[in-house]
């Protein structure tokens, strides 16, 4: 508190000799006021602090880097960004923490530093699996995308649940991104299971069912995929299929066509 309260030649004062003295415990502390009420000036001193400190470690990180809130918790994320691959066990802290002390989209923000570094397979399974499911969109596809990079071979497992009656309620932008992991690390297996579920036939065939046809065959105009277009031209011949469900693959057909 000492420090946040001083003039600026006191505090820097202060500053230069918890450096000196290599005094952790302090840094430590002096990584949660940074989410504090403070002026400019006196923020952008501890931070100055706090990232000439991390070039000696991030363990003083660790203790109170989640009570900085997201408001303010950005500068810290930058230094952690600098001190990559050393700062990576400092940062899944906020992964592996509830969303009341790291709201989602830190997490997201967290998740595009540690991009392209799930190497240990307990780590996937119980840290980025998980992630996969998360109720927050951004995040989600962060985690989809971070899993299918990592481990493709297991990508087909996670994505293929995925696609019920619970894809129409996502984001259209999150619908096409998964449909195209799906193809792309899926193949033929997701082709036919994605088939499965656009050609819905029958007057029996319910609205949720005839909904969600129609949202998978919009998803794959970003697909580029021959074997989907196909089956989507297949569909849409099927007399046997939906008319709404038809229509809709007819018409991703024509504009992926004009491109071919």
């Amino acid at each position: 508190r000492l420090v946040t309260r001083e003039g600026r030649k006191e505090r820097r004062m202060i500053l230069q000799m918890l450096n000196a003295l290599h005094l952790e415990d302090a840094t430590g502390h002096l990584v949660r006021t940074v989410g504090w009420d403070l002026d400019e000036e006196t923020r952008q001193d501890i931070l100055r602090y706090v990232r000439e400190r991390s070039r000696y470690g991030f363990e003083f990180f660790d203790q109170y880097i989640l009570e900085v809130d997201a408001a303010h918790v950005d500068p810290l994320l930058d230094i952690l960004k600098e001190g990559m691959p050393h700062s990576r066990p400092t940062l899944m802290r906020f992964l592996t923490s509830d969303d009341e002390e790291t709201p989602p989209p830190v997490k997201a923000k967290v998740m595009e530093l540690v991009a392209g570094t799930w190497e240990s397979p307990p780590e996937i399974r119980d840290v980025l699996v998980p992630l996969t499911q998360h109720k927050d969109s951004a995040l989600r596809l962060r985690a989809i995308r971070a899993l299918c990079e990592s481990a493709p071979q297991h990508a087909y497992r996670v994505l293929e649940p995925m696609f019920d009656d619970g894809l129409r309620k996502r984001p259209d932008k999150e619908v096409a991104e998964l449909a195209k992991l799906f193809v792309e690390f899926g193949k033929g297996k997701a082709i036919k299971k994605l088939e499965e579920l656009v050609r819905r036939r029958g007057l029996t065939t319910s609205e949720a069912e005839r909904e969600l046809a129609v949202t998978i065959a919009r998803a794959l105009i970003r697909v580029n995929s021959p074997e989907a277009l196909t089956m989507l031209e297949s569909v849409a011949k099927d007399r046997l299929v939906p008319k709404r469900i038809r229509e809709a693959c007819q018409e991703i057909v024509d504009m992926l066509s004009v491109g071919r």
